[in-house]
């Protein structure tokens, strides 16, 4: 969790605690395990252009194991819905996650 997210979770408890919960509810389906929940995680947080949220995913993506190309290949694959300007800001987020140069 973010510094952002530390503070929220200080200042608003209940309501850190009801999201937790609710987590772990929609997460209970057991369809996927954790490395691909992340990487769908991953692609919808690409796919609305989230900053924070695709540096986390990438962040918590890297410490289950999930290789930095299949992270790339991830923002790849939603290149054609998503377009072009979206897609090489997402792969300079991870960039900066991951210490590669950025795209210019």
């Amino acid at each position: 969790m973010g510094s952002k997210g530390k503070h929220f979770s200080v200042q608003y408890p209940e309501v850190n605690e009801a999201l937790n919960n609710l987590k772990r509810v929609c997460e209970k389906g057991g369809h996927f395990d954790e490395k691909v929940s992340m990487l769908l995680k991953l692609a919808v947080a690409v796919g609305a252009g989230l900053e924070n949220t695709v540096k986390a995913h990438t962040a918590k993506a890297l410490k289950l194991g999930i290789a930095e190309d299949q992270i790339e290949e991830i923002i790849l694959i939603n290149l054609p819905s998503i377009g072009y300007a979206k897609s090489v800001a997402a792969l300079n987020w991870v960039h900066e996650v991951t210490g590669k140069p950025p795209f210019q």
